[in-house]
This record gives C-alpha cells, structure tokens and sequence, in this order.
C-alpha cells in the first residue's frame, strides 16, 4: 500500500511539474523568449514525452535556430500514434525544418499536407495563403512561419477550451 502511494504522489508529482513546465514555456514562447521557453519545453519533454511537450520543443529550437534538434523532436513527435492536439503544429513545422534544409520538393510536399489536415481538423478558411504558396510553387517562409504559428495556436487554444469547458470550435456548423 505505501508502495502505491508514493508512485501516485510520485506521478502526480511529475504530470504536475510537466503542466507547468508547458505553462511556463508557452508564456515565454508567446513573449518571443525562444531560448527559456525552449529550457522548459525540454525539460517536460523529459517528464513526459508526448507529441504536445515534443512539438512545443521543436518550435522554441526553431526558433532560435536550433534546426538539428528542432528536426529531431518534430520527427518524434510526428512518429508517436496520439498527437493529440498538436497535429497542426507538428506538420506545420515539419514543412518549415524542410524548407529551412532547402529539401524544396519535401518542404512543397509537407505544405500540401498541411493543407490537407487543416481542412480536416479546423475548417476554417484562413488556409488561402499557404494554397496561393502551393499554387504558385513558392514558399515564403517568414509568412509560412507566422500563419502555422497563428494557425496552430488557434487550433490548439479552441481544443483547449473544448476539452475544458465542451464550448468552441466543435460547436460549429459543418
């Protein structure tokens, strides 16, 4: 019996750590402290390696330009069976690795199934750009980067709140 306490207090301990870990990093990584926030998503990485704590790693080490390990924890988290939310995040960012390694042919590829899994996830029409980048055959990739980030942000805070509260984004009409 003290057994199974102490690995409750002991899980429950570590989950905890992991949220406010993810709190932490997202605060900074929305003030554009890319390298703090990139100190905590790491460190809830190795609390609990899921496709969220992963795909918020991968970010941050974009962000400052940390390509090697960004490709690395996006590779992992986009290997895991549950991504849970963070689906738009993960290919969102897989497409920007590729373009950012000149892999131009990947990175087009990546795009287009962005595309896909945004009109599947979140149907919103706010896609237009990265359709116009498709067609024309050219990624800009400042402008990529700020709608997968504006995109997947939306996405994940309406789970959030779906999760939360069964209000937002699964309310809306087909």
């Amino acid at each position: 019996m003290a057994a199974a306490t102490v690995l409750t207090v002991s899980c429950t301990s570590t989950f905890t750590t992991y949220k406010s870990d993810m709190f932490r990093g997202k605060e900074l990584l929305d003030r554009g402290e890319f390298s703090p926030a990139r100190d905590y998503f790491v460190k809830a990485v190795g609390e609990q390696p899921d496709a969220q704590s992963l795909s918020f790693a991968a970010t941050a080490c974009y962000k400052i330009g940390e390509l090697a390990a960004a490709e690395r924890y996006i590779g992992e988290a986009d290997r895991l069976k549950n991504k849970g939310f963070s689906h738009l995040r993960i290919a969102g960012y897989k497409t920007l690795i590729l373009f950012r390694k000149n892999k131009q042919a990947e990175s087009m590829e990546a795009l287009r199934q962005y595309i896909e899994l945004y009109s599947h996830l979140y149907p919103l029409r706010t896609i237009d750009m990265e359709e116009d980048m498709v067609k024309k055959g050219k990624i800009e990739p400042l402008l990529l980067e700020a709608l997968v980030d504006d995109q997947a942000s939306w996405y994940e805070m309406e789970a959030d709140q779906w999760t939360g509260t069964h209000t937002g984004f699964n309310e809306r009409a087909p």
